[in-house]
């Protein structure tokens, strides 16, 4: 485990909004299987302007540990802001996506890194086989956020609105997309590249915590504009 400690170099980056309920724990979780795979790794926590006592308690608990970064945005970004605003802060090498709203389980953090670690792949993507607590719309929206770029594009995302690690130099390429559809773009990108891309099988449960608007109908509308948006460039160049 020692060689693996030096060599790898990971920020964890995590977007919080009115997690009150959940982070603190979930991301000390995280820490705890973290720190047993790199000595060389960063927590950068941005919360996108929360309304509950979110703010307060990531101060308290983290504001002077060594390891962590802790941004508070003063004003709401929106998700697809806030994630691309730590994407750009991340340092090291590998810049590992988790959301600490509760719907996701920490002890995949370890098959995640194991999987970049087994594979050399350049992203690793939290499948979820089953989204428990879905609606009907979200399964339906989800359905078609992965069935579009397969289409158009002839790039299985896997599942791209989920936790994933990808390598820094993916991370901060140019991007079209505005919307949440940027992480799908990055994925296709990545393939279109030839890069290596990785997956396995995570745990997701909606908890009904957070207030998280990733399946809002304006926002599925910005994702639809960037699919076309990016589809056209790419015809044209």
């Amino acid at each position: 485990m020692k060689n693996i400690k030096n060599n790898l170099s990971i920020s964890l980056v995590i977007p919080t909004y009115n997690d009150e309920k959940t982070v603190i724990q979930q991301i000390i979780k995280c820490e705890n299987i973290l720190k047993n795979f790199s000595d060389n790794y960063e927590i950068i926590i941005a919360d996108d302007y929360s309304q509950d006592n979110t703010r307060k308690l990531l101060l308290e608990n983290f504001e002077k540990r060594k390891k962590y970064k802790i941004i508070l945005n003063n004003k709401n970004l929106g998700i697809s802001g806030n994630v691309r605003q730590l994407y750009l802060l991340a340092k090291n090498n590998y810049i590992f996506f988790y959301s600490a709203d509760g719907d996701w389980n920490p002890n995949d953090t370890k098959l995640m890194i194991q999987t970049l670690l087994r594979d050399n792949a350049d992203i690793v993507i939290g499948k979820r086989n089953k989204k428990i607590g879905y609606t009907f719309y979200r399964n339906a929206l989800s359905f078609f956020h992965k069935l579009l770029p397969l289409i158009l594009f002839g790039v299985d995302t896997i599942d791209p609105g989920g936790i994933k690690i990808i390598k820094k130099q993916l991370a901060q390429i140019p991007l079209i997309s505005t919307s949440q559809f940027f992480e799908a773009e990055i994925i296709i990108k990545a393939k279109q590249n030839g890069y290596k891309i990785s997956w396995c099988s995570v745990t997701y449960k909606k908890t009904f915590y957070g207030s998280g608007h990733g399946g809002a109908i304006s926002s599925a509308l910005r994702a639809l504009i960037d699919v076309f948006k990016l589809r056209f460039t790419t015809f044209l160049s």
